[in-house]
């Protein structure tokens, strides 16, 4: 028999870590903007600065989600402020775009 040598997991303990997430509507299809220097590579590297960005959901003409480390400098405000600086990248304009909180 193999002997339990780490504790129990806690009440609401999260192993992998807590996450932020985030919805990105944009005004431009990225749907198809997802190679080398690419518009969504450049917002993730945006994103990078300030945090670890785990998880890309699908990438389609209106909108795509991310999730980031909790510990991180991003609200949904601050990075849509920095996602509208990027301005035009690979044809997409994101000077009008919005990033809200999502939440399941």
């Amino acid at each position: 028999m193999v002997a339990r040598t780490n504790g129990g997991v806690a009440a609401g303990q999260v192993l992998v870590g807590s996450l932020s997430h985030f919805t990105i509507t944009t005004a431009g299809d990225a749907s198809a903007k997802l190679g080398v220097d690419g518009a969504v590579q450049k917002v993730l590297e945006m994103i990078a600065t300030k945090s670890t960005v785990v998880m890309l959901g699908d990438v389609d003409a209106t909108d795509f989600r991310v999730a980031v480390e909790s510990s991180t400098a991003w609200t949904a405000a601050a990075m849509q402020v920095s996602l509208r600086a990027l301005g035009t990248v690979d044809g997409v304009d994101f000077s009008s775009d919005s990033v809200a909180d999502f939440t399941y």
